[in-house]
């Protein structure tokens, strides 16, 4: 039997953006979150959530492009952090882009788990904050998801000029 699975809540910075996601977010932050979710659909075998197809048909009814991202991307490395955690990265180039340099890492699963990568997080109009004095604020908002049901996942990226994944220092997108 396939329980059927939903975004019971979903948050950028503090805010929730379950009603109508891809209108009210910075078209940068909405740009990762969808190469975040994409990332899934273009490397599964990374996949840790048996939910990931759920998750992709819930971007698209959001309106977020998550399946012409692989038209745009070349994915360089993929990584589980740990079956455990539950957690992949990627590491990918946009394709034809200016930044021929910039690569672009993609982390996502456990919520508690990505927070602590985090140093960072973005708020729904793109501005970046340091994580250190809200991470309290962010790890109740989790425990709130799990106390109510739900299996919390974050989304994380992060820009490099190396050609690894690097696991702390991330900008923290979103919470489901």
């Amino acid at each position: 039997l396939c329980n059927r699975v939903d975004v019971g809540k979903f948050c950028i910075g503090e805010k929730d953006m379950n009603n109508d996601v891809a209108s009210e977010i910075n078209q940068a932050v909405l740009q990762a979150l969808e190469r975040g979710i994409g990332a899934s659909v273009l490397v599964p075998e990374i996949s840790v959530w048996p939910t990931t197809d759920w998750l992709v048909s819930w971007a698209k009814s959001r309106s977020l492009n998550v399946e012409s991202v692989d038209q745009n991307l070349s994915i360089l490395q993929s990584r589980k952090l740990s079956s455990h955690n539950k957690v992949c990265g990627v590491l990918m180039k946009i394709n034809g882009g200016d930044e021929d340099k910039i690569m672009h890492m993609h982390w996502s699963g456990t919520a508690s788990t990505i927070l602590n990568m985090c140093s960072y997080y973005y708020d729904s109009e793109g501005k970046s904050f340091e994580i250190k004095g809200e991470k309290r604020r962010f790890q109740k908002l989790i425990k709130d998801m799990e106390d109510s049901g739900l299996r919390p996942i974050a989304f994380a990226c992060g820009q490099t000029e190396v050609l690894e994944i690097k696991e702390n220092g991330l900008h923290l997108l979103a919470l489901a």
